[in-house]
């Protein structure tokens, strides 16, 4: 009987210490954002290509790790502790209708909506700034998209001097922009006050509200 009392306590100490290593190591896991991308622009494989390292290796440098995907997200994908965001790649004239419709200057090249966690990318206006640069034009559609998946996760007026959330674009650095140190907090904390209130039962997909 001694013995048997001795090894389920050594059980439970075990099941408690595999407990707290568990949860340990999920506070140190990076933060995640899940990128659902629609391409309405039919951009060629390529593009679409360095878009996406492109925006993994901002995200990477914040310390938020980010998974592509194609298409629209089903409520099955949006039912874990990730972020969710819909991005649509537009077409010329998706983009003017929604520009018309919307009083949208011509130099905007992205949109976002906090509430619906949602970003839209006026394609036709990326490649105008592209075109006189030899390749590149994946690397700045992933800068943009990087840019307004950061308006989602910042506060409002979160233009920065420098990095990626520059209010202006600057074309010519070869090694991406990235977000600030402060920026790069935040955006980890926001997250994973996200991760917190999921597991209490009390947000739905949307970003953090700021």
């Amino acid at each position: 009987m001694a013995n048997t009392t001795r090894t389920l306590l050594v059980m439970a100490l075990f099941a408690t210490a595999s407990s707290s290593a568990r949860a340990a190591a999920n506070d140190n896991a990076p933060a995640k954002i899940v990128l659902h991308v629609e391409d309405f622009a039919l951009l060629l494989s390529p593009t679409i290509s360095d878009a996406e390292n492109e925006v993994r290796a901002v995200f990477r440098q914040a310390g938020v790790q980010v998974t592509w995907l194609n298409g629209n997200p089903s409520p099955r994908m949006i039912s874990d502790s990730n972020l969710h965001v819909s991005v649509k790649i537009l077409n010329r004239q998706m983009a003017d209708r929604k520009s018309r419709t919307e009083g949208t200057s011509s130099d905007v090249l992205g949109q976002s909506a906090r509430e619906a966690c949602q970003v839209w990318i006026f394609y036709d206006r990326v490649t105008a700034l592209t075109n006189p640069l030899p390749g590149g034009g994946g690397e700045i559609l992933g800068r943009v998209i990087a840019h307004e998946v950061g308006h989602l996760l910042l506060p409002a007026q979160s233009h920065s001097d420098k990095g990626i959330m520059r209010g202006t674009f600057d074309l010519r650095p070869k090694v991406p922009p990235v977000f600030t140190a402060a920026q790069a907090a935040t955006i980890r904390s926001m997250l994973s006050q996200r991760v917190r209130c999921l597991k209490e039962g009390v947000v739905v997909n949307r970003a953090p509200s700021l």
